[in-house]
């Protein structure tokens, strides 16, 4: 079988793929991503936006991070203690009511947005993604994986109104000397 011209026409190629054949929304255009959340089974999607993308797929690696795995449990602290997987994030995924967990290995080096732990909501599916080892046991856990990436903002935040009002226009004159 010959597969011609592949891609989404110009005019549909969006930075972000709502809908996948791997069930986990929000993926962007030009990345291959590997999922996994039961054992010894994976799968990989790509979303390409060229003419004849899909000829040479890049291979997606499993990553470093290890991760709880789960599928359709009613409760977060839900894992399977007998199996994990690796890969580039561990995630935390819940719809309909039921959390799904595992790993997401990514190869995104031509797409022009990359995948960030934190928390997300995609069309009514709430995802949370982090990078430290078994990071997805519950979201307890996964609060403080990602947390150390925003701790400059929360300090921001404690700090009395004069710092705040300091650090502000002390921005606003290094952007002024800018232009």
């Amino acid at each position: 079988m010959t597969v011609y011209n592949c891609g989404d026409k110009i005019e549909f190629d969006f930075d972000l793929r709502l809908r996948n054949t791997i069930d986990f929304p929000g993926l962007y255009a030009n990345g291959c991503y590997r999922i996994q959340y039961q054992p010894r089974e994976s799968v990989t999607d790509c979303f390409c936006s060229k003419s004849h993308c899909n000829t040479k797929l890049p291979v997606v690696q499993a990553g470093p991070v290890r991760c709880y795995i789960s599928h359709g449990a009613k409760n977060e602290s839900v894992v399977d203690t007998k199996h994990f997987c690796d890969g580039d994030y561990c995630f935390v995924q819940k719809h309909k009511g039921k959390y799904t967990k595992g790993c997401l290995s990514v190869n995104e080096r031509n797409s022009w947005s990359h995948l960030k732990s934190g928390h997300r909501h995609i069309l009514g599916v709430d995802q949370w993604l982090c990078q430290h080892h078994l990071c997805n046991l519950d979201l307890t856990r996964m609060a403080r994986a990602i947390a150390p990436a925003h701790r400059s903002i929360y300090r921001l935040n404690d700090a009395p109104s004069i710092v705040k009002s300091i650090i502000l226009m002390g921005l606003f004159l290094i952007l002024c000397s800018c232009l």
